[in-house]
């Protein structure tokens, strides 16, 4: 799969030649966007005619109110329903990305109902951390929320996922949050491969406990980001009936 990301890859006028040409090299592609230029039916169709496989779309909220606030954007919440809408209509696979941040965390249990009742729950619904990890994201408890206390509301999320019958997945890899903060409710393990190595990556860091953890081997550890405002006292060593 090749991914096409950005900036904001719909804004290259050349997008739908770049797809065809790697469709035809025999490439599914995927492109990381927020749709809103998508609001264009024509824009879209020439995406999907040209071969587009995904689109892998961002929406951080159920509502206009806290979307727009986290893109300083407004307006660009409906245009983004409108562009997944297109996509659709025209056969592209849609993944609808959420961005945990401590701006959404009140709007978190209505994204499935969105998707349900505009989409029909075809678009996945992928969860992922919000991190400081570049000098442009504030390093900040408003940013990245405290782990124990967002569990709780995405147990209720995910209830919602199964009620609705939306397809949901993510925490792992570097876009999540260490496993052991997860329950086994929310742990997907057959999502969560084997890491080359139980060391840390850049930018993250493992503690005494996770030396001991059943998860070292697929957990990349806690972002040092994380660590500057919440500590590590959250983490724990999970026992084998998880692995």
């Amino acid at each position: 799969l090749l991914s096409l990301s950005g900036g904001e890859p719909t804004l290259d006028p050349q997008l739908s030649r770049h797809i065809a040409h790697a469709c035809g090299l025999g490439l599914r592609v995927q492109v990381q966007t927020n749709a809103v230029v998508l609001d264009n039916d024509e824009h879209a169709r020439q995406l999907a005619a040209a071969g587009l496989h995904e689109a892998f779309v961002s929406l951080h909220g159920a509502s206009a109110e806290v979307s727009d606030k986290i893109t300083g954007r407004p307006g660009t919440f409906l245009r983004t329903l409108a562009g997944v809408t297109n996509l659709l209509a025209h056969g592209v696979k849609v993944r609808l990305n959420c961005v945990i941040t401590g701006a959404n965390l009140g709007d978190l249990g209505d994204i499935a109902d969105l998707i349900a009742e505009r989409f029909d729950g075809e678009p996945e619904l992928v969860l992922s951390w919000a991190s400081a990890s570049t000098d442009l994201v504030p390093v900040s408890s408003d940013v990245t929320p405290r782990a124990s206390d967002v569990v709780p509301l995405l147990r209720q999320l995910v209830a919602r996922c199964r009620e609705r019958s939306v397809q949901w997945r993510g925490f792992e890899g570097e876009c999540g949050v260490p496993l052991c903060l997860l329950g086994d409710d929310l742990l997907q393990l057959d999502r969560v491969p084997v890491r080359p190595s139980t060391a840390p990556p850049a930018g993250f860091m493992k503690v005494a406990v996770c030396d001991t953890c059943v998860l070292s081997d697929r957990c990349p550890g806690l972002r040092e980001s994380y660590a500057a405002v919440h500590g590590v006292d959250e983490l724990r060593a999970l026992p084998r009936q998880f692995a």
